[in-house]
C-alpha cells in the first residue's frame, strides 16, 4: 500500500486520464470541470500523473507522530525512471511519512521499496481480489457509491489490510475510479493510534 500516502502514496495508475488539468474541492468548493465524477467510469482506479494532487482532512487518533491533524496534501512531483521502470514520485500526507516511489500499468500499481518492486494495489480490482506485497496481505472489498460531504464518487472500492485477522490494527483506504483515494483508516496494534483523512480537493493533470 502506499504508506500513509501519498499509496496513495497511496500508491496510483497512469492511465487514468488523458484530459487537460483539473482541480475539484469536495463539498462546498466549485468544481472547475462542472461536474461529479459522473465520467470516472472509464478511469484507473487510482490516477497517476506529474502535479497531481491529493488534499485530505487529517484527523490524527491519540499518538501519531507521523503525522499532523489539520488539512494535508500529497502530490506527485516527479516523473523519471526508477528500478528500471517508469514511475512517479508521490508524497505523503503524512509530514513524517516522506515520498515514494510508484510504477503503474492501468489498475496494476507498484512501489519501489528497498531496491524492489512490490505491488502495492493488483487486478482485478473485484470483490474478493487479494495479494500481497511480500510481508503484508490485501484484499478488495466492493463500496459502490461513496458520499463525502456532498459530493458523490462512483464505483469505489476499499483496500483492507487482510494480515491483522481482525484484530486491534487497521488499516484501510477507499478508492473511487477516476479520483484515487478518498478516504483513509489507520490503527495500530493498541486501536487508539493512528489516523482518518477524508478527501476535500484534488487537482489531476
Amino acid at each position: 500500500m502506499r504508506h500513509e500516502c501519498a499509496l496513495f502514496c497511496l500508491v496510483l495508475s497512469i492511465a487514468a486520464v488523458g484530459c487537460s488539468s483539473q482541480s475539484f474541492g469536495v463539498g462546498s468548493v466549485a468544481t472547475s470541470d462542472g461536474g461529479d465524477s459522473s465520467d470516472a467510469g472509464l478511469a484507473s482506479i487510482d490516477p497517476i500523473a506529474l502535479n497531481n494532487s491529493w488534499t485530505y482532512a487529517v484527523t490524527v487518533a491519540g499518538t501519531y507522530p507521523s503525522c499532523t491533524t489539520g488539512t494535508s496534501t500529497s502530490a506527485v512531483t516527479q516523473h523519471g525512471t526508477t528500478g528500471g521502470r517508469d514511475a512517479y514520485l508521490v508524497t505523503s500526507f503524512c509530514p513524517g511519512v516522506g515520498s515514494f516511489w510508484f510504477s503503474a500499468v492501468g489498475d496494476l500499481v507498484s512501489e519501489y521499496i528497498d531496491a524492489s518492486w512490490v505491488t502495492a494495489l493488483a487486478t482485478p480490482v473485484q470483490e474478493g481480489s487479494t495479494w500481497t506485497n511480500g510481508t503484508e496481505s490485501f484484499i478488495w472489498h466492493s463500496a459502490g457509491t461513496v458520499n463525502i460531504n456532498n459530493q458523490t464518487f462512483t464505483d469505489c472500492y476499499e483496500v483492507d489490510d487482510a494480515t491483522t485477522g481482525g484484530g486491534a490494527a487497521y488499516y484501510a483506504v477507499t478508492f473511487c475510479r477516476g479520483v484515487g483515494p478518498v478516504k483513509w483508516h489507520l490503527r495500530d496494534a493498541s486501536g487508539s493510534n493512528g489516523y482518518d483523512a477524508v478527501l476535500t480537493q484534488k487537482t489531476i493533470n
